[in-house]
């Protein structure tokens, strides 16, 4: 399968939401790819191995489905940010064995910039809401093997110099610091919002 069409459902160029395929039932019932341990991006994890066992993929420039975001919905609620995040490692880990057993080995940056992200994402907002467990869910984090091997593939021609920082405390354990560079960012959107208005 081309390289592009990877490269796309990883960044999230391409629409990976399990509503808006067509598949063949004999295609599926003979494949068991459909992760049921994540609750999120688990069609990330479907399209890939979906795209890599497929004959053929036909794109459609047809609307055959209204996507409805749902704000007390899985994906959008706080209270599932813990969840989000450790999804987030595991489908990493899935997609990452995927591209190394299939050699698009240099796609493994390509993923590793977008988890990252993510992950500092999910880490910040499980501080804003959920800021007396963040310290739990922080040390966890720092202790998951998969994320360690995130960290372990890290290039930081990838990144920004906020995430590069974020990425920094994380490596060596600055909790405190992290707290810290949340505030200052905070501070940073609201003087931006003021001066927008």
């Amino acid at each position: 399968i081309d390289t592009n069409i990877i490269s796309d459902i990883i960044t999230s160029k391409l629409l990976t939401y399990c509503c808006v395929l067509l598949v063949k039932k004999d295609v599926l019932l003979k494949t068991n790819l459909f992760n049921v341990d994540l609750k999120i991006y688990e069609d990330r994890v479907f399209y890939l191995e979906l795209f890599l066992k497929a004959k053929n993929v036909y794109f459609m420039e047809d609307v055959l489905y209204h996507y409805v975001t749902n704000n007390n919905g899985c994906t959008k609620s706080n209270k599932n940010i813990t969840r989000h995040l450790f999804d987030t490692i595991n489908g990493w880990k899935i997609i990452n064995d995927i591209l190394e057993k299939e050699n698009y080995n240099d796609l493994i940056i390509i993923l590793n910039t977008k988890y990252l992200y993510m992950i500092i994402g999910y880490l910040f907002a499980s501080y804003k809401y959920n800021t007396k467990k963040f310290k739990e869910i922080y040390n966890k984090v720092i202790k998951d093997d998969n994320f360690n091997k995130i960290l372990c593939l890290y290039n930081d021609k990838e990144f920004s110099l906020y995430a590069k920082l974020c990425i920094y405390l994380l490596k060596n354990n600055k909790y405190t610091f992290l707290k810290i560079i949340y505030f200052f960012r905070k501070i940073i959107s609201y003087i931006k919002d003021i001066i927008k208005k």
